[in-house]
């Protein structure tokens, strides 16, 4: 079971910056050429006041904490196109949460002035529509920066293994999952929306094996989740 973000050089994408392009942080001491990347969810710019719990994120790409893995507020981030392009503003570490059992990996950083971007757009899908919390059997897609577009069922709720560190400690928590071979390792953060388009959670983890997608859901602003301490994100403004 692992986070999935990814090591090694990401898919070189054209254009502007978009849901579903690579992100990582630079700053890291890593072997020369090599990255810990994961996913961009979507780029936000300030034509809408959009809020992901309950932060402004005019101007920034959204994903995982755990793809930036940043410990204070000094990172830099990069895309393929665009190195050291963006700031971090704020994230949320899941490893904070008490038992593991809410897991909330969000991260948002603000982009550099003058870098092109699609903004709601997540490659291969389109405009993102809405946010609607996910139902069991529903055929949801993403756009990984790893696999590419692919589709599945959503599964339902279940209690999943989430991390497993060297030292053995265990994160787990409610997350969905997802059928079929969905995600694998870079694809963390990416935005998963249902057939309307509606945004309704993030890849997080997963393994290789068929059916172990898992994914951390979204609920508007002032819905109630359906279940206690499920892993959910708010979203405003869509």
């Amino acid at each position: 079971m692992c986070l999935l973000a990814s090591v090694g050089p990401p898919f070189q994408y054209a254009g502007p910056l978009r849901g579903g392009d690579p992100i990582w942080d630079l700053t890291g001491a890593r072997p020369t050429g090599l990255v810990d990347y994961g996913t961009v969810a979507f780029v936000a710019d300030g034509t809408r006041n959009l809020t992901v719990e309950g932060r402004c994120i005019a101007n920034q790409a959204v994903t995982c904490s755990h793809v930036l893995n940043i410990p204070d507020l000094t990172r830099t981030d990069s895309t393929t196109n665009f190195p050291k392009c963006a700031s971090l503003t704020w994230d949320t570490d899941p490893f904070a949460a008490p038992n593991g059992q809410t897991w909330i990996d969000l991260a948002g950083a603000a982009l550099d002035a003058g870098v092109p971007t699609a903004p709601y757009e997540v490659r291969g899908l389109g405009e993102i529509t809405g946010v609607k919390q996910p139902s069991a059997g529903i055929r949801v897609s993403k756009y990984g920066a790893a696999s590419g577009l692919t589709s599945g069922k959503d599964l339902g709720i279940c209690y999943a293994l989430l991390h497993e560190t060297s030292d053995g400690s265990k994160y787990w928590g409610w997350v969905r999952a997802v059928s079929g071979y969905f995600q694998t390792v870079g694809d963390s953060g990416a935005a998963i929306l249902d057939e309307d388009r509606n945004l309704v959670g993030l890849v997080v983890a997963g393994t290789s094996e068929k059916d172990e997608n898992y994914y951390i859901q979204a609920v508007p602003d002032g819905q109630a989740t359906s279940v206690a301490n499920i892993s959910a994100f708010k979203v405003n403004g869509f």
